[in-house]
């Protein structure tokens, strides 16, 4: 319980600086949507599409250049997350394969209703309360201020696809160990 709690937290505690840098990132790249909106509003003439998304992209680039925002850095703990869990996956799944010397602990080290960490939990308390915390998460993180809410955005469509895919997924998560 330790080493994998240990971990957790030693591993979220390392992301924290990249967490903080793509709040202030994001905060800052919102304060800009008024601005992007005002673009959008001035090359809405342009014709045709390629042109106009040309010419939008290089009003959005130049701004965002000249207030020293950089929206690369707001994907970019997510792309950063993509193989930590990777890794953290392959690791534990490791740690269950038959002859692992870990088998044997995770077998009977568990706590409370779980105490067998090689089998699903069968209430799935534990699946349900993550992904209510992902759910969470993501409504949290993907929504915009309502200062800069305009119509359906990208944000709202990510939020929307990424809740529905894990509520889709819940069932095979739930039966992972």
């Amino acid at each position: 319980w330790l080493v994998l709690g240990g971990s957790a937290i030693a591993l979220r505690v390392a992301i924290l600086p990249a967490v903080l840098l793509q709040v202030r990132e994001t905060r800052r790249l919102t304060a800009l949507m008024p601005q992007f909106a005002i673009f959008r509003q001035q090359t809405a003439a342009i014709e045709p599409a390629a042109e106009r998304a040309r010419v939008l992209l290089g009003k959005i680039r130049a701004e965002c250049k000249a207030r020293g925002v950089r929206p690369l850095r707001v994907v970019g703990l997510p792309i950063m997350q993509v193989p930590l869990l990777i890794g953290l996956v392959v690791a534990v799944r490791r740690m269950l394969l038959p002859g692992a010397p870990q088998r044997e602990v995770l077998s009977g080290g568990g706590a409370y209703w779980f105490s067998d960490l090689t089998a699903p939990d069968p209430t799935s308390i534990l699946p349900l309360g993550s992904l209510l915390l992902l759910v969470t998460n993501l409504q949290v993180g993907l929504t915009r201020p309502a200062a800069t809410r305009g119509g359906v955005g990208l944000l709202s469509m990510l939020r929307n696809v990424f809740q529905a895919g894990s509520i889709v997924a819940f069932p095979f998560y739930a039966e992972l160990p």
